[in-house]
C-alpha cells in the first residue's frame, strides 16, 4: 500500500500524463497550423484571383469610357460641321435674297424716274397728274424698301436661330447614348 503512496510514483505518473498531454497538444496545434496555412494559402489566392479581375474589370471600364468619349467627342464634332453647313447655306440664301431685293429697288427707281420724266409740255394739269403720280410712286417705292429690309434682317436672324437651334439639338443628342 505504501507503493501508491510513493511520492515519486505519483510525480512519474503525473509527469508522464503531463509529457503525453504536451505531445498530443503539440500534435494537434501542429495539425491545426498546417491546415490554417493552407486555408491562408488558398485565401490568399482566391484574394489575389480577386484583384486580378477587379483590375481587369477597371480597365476594361476605361477602355469603354474612352471609346464612348472619342464617340461622343465626333458626333459633337459632326453636329458642329452640320450647324455650320447649314448657317453658311442660310447666309447665302439671304445674300442671294439681298441681291434680289436690290435688282427690284432698281428696277423700280427706274420706273420711278419714267414717271417722273413723264411731263407733258404745255397741258399743266397732264404734269400734274404725273406729278401726283410719280410721288405716289415714290412713296410706294419707298415702302416696298422698307419692307423689303425689314423682311431680309427678320429672314436673317430666323434662320441663324434655326441653325443655332438644331445644332444645338445635335449636339445634346451626341452627348446621349
Amino acid at each position: 500500500m505504501t507503493r501508491w503512496l510513493n511520492p515519486y510514483a505519483w510525480l512519474a505518473a503525473v509527469g508522464l500524463a503531463g509529457a503525453l498531454y504536451g505531445a498530443h497538444a503539440w500534435d494537434r496545434n501542429r495539425a491545426a497550423s498546417a491546415a490554417h496555412a493552407a486555408g491562408a494559402a488558398e485565401v490568399m489566392a482566391r484574394w489575389r484571383a480577386e484583384k486580378i479581375e477587379a483590375q481587369r474589370a477597371a480597365i476594361e471600364a476605361e477602355q469603354g469610357a474612352r471609346a464612348e468619349e472619342q464617340r461622343r467627342a465626333a458626333a459633337q464634332r459632326e453636329a458642329d460641321d452640320a450647324a455650320q453647313r447649314q448657317l453658311a447655306a442660310a447666309r447665302a440664301d439671304a445674300a442671294g435674297a439681298r441681291n434680289a431685293g436690290q435688282r427690284l429697288r432698281d428696277r423700280i427707281a427706274a420706273l420711278e424716274s419714267a414717271a417722273a420724266g413723264g411731263v407733258v409740255p404745255g397741258d399743266p394739269a397732264a404734269t400734274c397728274e404725273c406729278e401726283a403720280a410719280g410721288v405716289a410712286a415714290g412713296v410706294l417705292s419707298e415702302l416696298l424698301r422698307r419692307a423689303d429690309d425689314r423682311a431680309g434682317i427678320l429672314a436673317a436672324a430666323a434662320d441663324e436661330a434655326r441653325a443655332a437651334g438644331l445644332a444645338c439639338e445635335a449636339g445634346y443628342g451626341a452627348l446621349t447614348p
